[in-house]
């Protein structure tokens, strides 16, 4: 599995780039540190996840997820947020974001998400409902 890891904050691209293997270490990570460099990241390495920043300089992480979504549908995408309000929330789904994470990110959340994306793209067998 392919993933791509969209911040322009580098030291939040590093936490992402060393706590995602520590779950998936399967995972081939490439990193791009603004929107225009993760489309030219998305057109060589394709990704299966894509695990973007909204707040960048340039093109945004709304912009990125959408085109993104009009080239391969299949690339599921996991939105980073410092907003939680119901209009940004709602942009963020129109532009066809699978997840998102609000900031601070939370890695349990993060590691959901992922799975989540995995289990659609049937990477995963879907977990068992509980008999309790």
């Amino acid at each position: 599995m392919a993933v791509l890891i969209v911040e322009d904050d580098p030291p939040a691209l590093e936490v992402l780039r060393l706590m995602i293997p520590r779950r998936f270490p399967d995972f081939r990570i490439h990193l791009a540190g603004d929107g225009s460099a993760g489309w030219e990241q998305c057109l060589r390495c394709q990704p299966d996840i894509v695990i973007t920043d909204v707040d960048m300089p340039g093109m945004d992480g709304l912009r990125l997820t959408a085109m993104i979504k009009a080239w391969r549908k299949r690339t599921r995408v996991i939105v980073l947020t410092g907003y939680s309000d119901p209009d940004h929330l709602e942009r963020i789904r129109a532009a066809g974001a699978d997840g998102y994470v609000a900031k601070p990110v939370d890695f349990a959340k993060v590691y959901d998400e992922i799975g989540w994306c995995l289990e659609e793209l049937g990477q995963i067998d879907a977990p068992a409902p509980d008999p309790g």
